[in-house]
């Protein structure tokens, strides 16, 4: 029981640092100048493809 507990934990953890990392990097290409789909593939390669 306690296993899965931490494993759920670390996993919930995971996804929160994922999601903040996305929006980060939304916004920073969004502020180099970069606007609609071009914004958003710079998340998606480097945070979805690696």
């Amino acid at each position: 029981m306690n296993r899965s507990i931490r494993l759920d934990a670390v996993l919930i953890q995971a996804v929160i640092a994922g999601a903040l990392s996305f929006a980060h990097l939304h916004d920073l290409a969004a502020a180099a100048g970069q606007s609609g789909w071009k914004a958003w593939a710079y998340p998606v390669s480097v945070d979805l493809l690696l």
